[in-house]
């Protein structure tokens, strides 16, 4: 069939004519699903020993219940809460998990599991009281606003998501988000997730599921008063901080950001508060003066490890709120810009089938830029039994194949098990690939699948070139954003095209026949591409070679 709306691909069809364009077979994955909890029912009991002194024993059941029930409010879980225990997370098991405290621990929470086959069982929730530290002490952040988002994370853990390489996500972990804050509220990966083991609400209550909002109301100054809010890289102390300039945008190199407020309110105050407002509109982090403070001065929130602050994952423009007694007084915007530094270095592995004579497959995982994988393995046909290395030999079976390949990276945890597949513990990236041995003399084809919420996701392409099409194949891949602007990704990442055919750069080069799965977009490349987005893979000797031969399909649409 000929489609002119297809044609936008490259802009070249402006000078080719309609193109002739088939959408590819669709490969079939393996879905294994992670289920630690059959019919998501998950009966638990609580250990008070050791708990912290700021509420009864039936006040913490009742933080706890309340957490569990966002994440029941979005998928098809239920928590059966069966009371106090003595026992801990040690006799937790399929049956009943157990929450409990444990002083000699180091991490805030931390969810315990049991080795289990393709999956892992988890068994109950340590937690580590933190709350006599002069943070909280001291009143600049509530403890159980901390303790609701910590537990919310360590609940998806016990529903068996393991950290996400989305950042949007609560279950992110490089690094982690503010407890206090953001992880108080599940987010669109979050939700995507419990849904796609467990299976979705039919009707999600969103109140339910994120509870913590931010004000919203406009600044209300009384007569006289004036507020005055500064975004800065400037040193405390090393200057006058009346001659700060606010930064509109925060340069992606700054190791430390001041929030200032400079106030002239009617009256002393008892209460301030400066919070910042993520750019998906919720409260990102807090912190509140509760000592009495003259009508008149400076306060500022201090961040020390700007560049290993979660914020600097969430690019887009952000708000500061300053209030009094609950009363927006003023606020500011800024921009954090899409930064490609060291928290948002992703691997971006090309995994390979290539068919031996003997009926075999030769495996491989070759890494064409982003950050160095540590380690890598394979399952060959949901054996159960992994092959170790990035090279390695799938032998001859009849019939349908399938293998997974399993990879860590040797930077700071990007996983994708937020997204319901199964994964043994500690890989950081998933693949799964099906064929047969008719396929490698069949025709081509290509297909995509989109991990994730549809604002913050990973688009991965599987390609098959058969015998037919042996020798050297470059792999191209391009976007199309708002109809008319196009974008190529090179080995160094995307880069705009200048219309010239010629000029468009390959991904990478392959040798065919080969079935090859590697990743198109991830989060970064959502937020650094303008939308609306539409994402195509193709192949050939070159760029015109491709077109020419209408070598490319379509993958997915943002």
């Amino acid at each position: 069939m000929k489609s002119r709306t297809r044609c936008r691909f490259l802009q070249v069809c402006i000078a080719l004519g309609a193109l002739q364009l088939g959408w590819a077979n669709a490969a079939v994955l393996i879905t294994d699903k992670v289920l630690p909890w059959p019919g998501g029912v998950v009966h638990w009991a609580y250990n008070p020993a050791g708990q912290p002194s700021l509420q009864t024993t039936e006040a913490w059941v009742d933080t706890m219940t309340d957490t569990m029930a966002r994440w029941q409010a979005v998928c098809q879980v239920q928590f059966v809460y069966d009371g106090l225990t003595a026992q801990t997370t040690a006799d937790g098991s399929a049956m009943r998990a157990v929450v409990q405290w444990d002083a000699s621990q180091t991490a805030s929470g931390r969810t315990m599991s049991m080795d289990a086959i393709f999956g892992v069982q988890t068994t109950g929730i340590r937690l580590r009281d933190y709350s006599l530290e002069s943070f909280y002490t001291d009143g600049y952040a509530k403890y159980v606003d901390f303790f609701q988002g910590m537990f919310l994370h360590e609940v998806g853990h016990l529903l068996g998501l393991g950290h996400s390489d989305r950042p949007g996500s609560i279950l992110y972990a490089n690094p982690y988000h503010p407890e206090r804050g953001y992880m108080r509220n599940l987010k669109g990966d979050d939700i995507a997730a419990c849904a796609a083991i467990y299976g979705a609400k039919g009707k999600l209550s969103t109140a339910l599921a994120n509870p913590v909002q931010a004000v919203r109301a406009e600044p209300v100054l009384l007569a006289g008063e004036s507020v005055r809010i500064v975004v800065t890289d400037a040193v405390s102390g090393a200057q006058d901080p009346t001659t700060f300039t606010h930064l509109p945008t925060v340069p992606a190199d700054s190791t430390r950001i001041f929030i200032a407020v400079q106030f002239a309110l009617a009256q002393a105050t008892l209460r301030q508060r400066i919070e910042l407002i993520a750019p998906d509109g919720s409260l990102y982090d807090y912190i509140e003066y509760t000592k009495p403070i003259g009508a008149r001065g400076w306060t500022w929130y201090d961040i020390p490890a700007w560049t290993s602050y979660g914020a600097l994952t969430l690019p887009g423009t952000w708000k500061a709120h300053f209030l009094v007694g609950g009363q927006v007084k003023a606020t500011q915007s800024f921009e954090v810009p899409v930064s490609r530094g060291s928290l948002a270095q992703l691997p971006e592995p090309l995994v390979n089938l290539h068919p031996r004579d003997d009926g075999g497959v030769n495996a491989g995982i070759r890494l064409v830029s982003g950050a160095p994988l540590k380690s890598a393995n394979w399952r060959d046909n949901d054996s159960g039994t992994f092959l170790d290395g990035t090279g390695v030999v799938l032998p001859a079976r009849a019939g349908v194949r399938q293998a997974q390949a399993r990879m860590t990276s040797a930077s700071p945890r990007y996983v994708t098990a937020s997204n319901g597949f199964a994964q043994e513990p500690g890989a950081d990236i998933v693949r799964n690939l099906r064929w047969s041995a008719a396929d490698w003399d069949g025709a081509w084809r290509a297909s995509g699948e989109v991990l994730g919420s549809a604002d913050s996701a990973v688009l991965w392409a599987d390609m098959l070139l058969p015998r037919n099409l042996a020798g050297s194949q470059k792999l191209y891949i391009v976007a199309v954003a708002g109809g008319s602007q196009v974008f190529i990704k090179g080995a160094q990442g995307w880069q705009a095209w200048d219309g010239n055919v010629n000029s468009i750069s390959a991904w990478t080069q392959v040798t065919a026949p080969i079935l090859a799965s590697f990743p198109v977009i991830n989060y970064v490349d959502l937020n650094a591409l303008p939308r609306p987005l539409q994402f195509y893979v193709g192949f050939g000797s070159s760029a015109a070679a491709m077109v020419q031969a209408q070598t490319f399909v379509p993958l997915a649409s943002f």
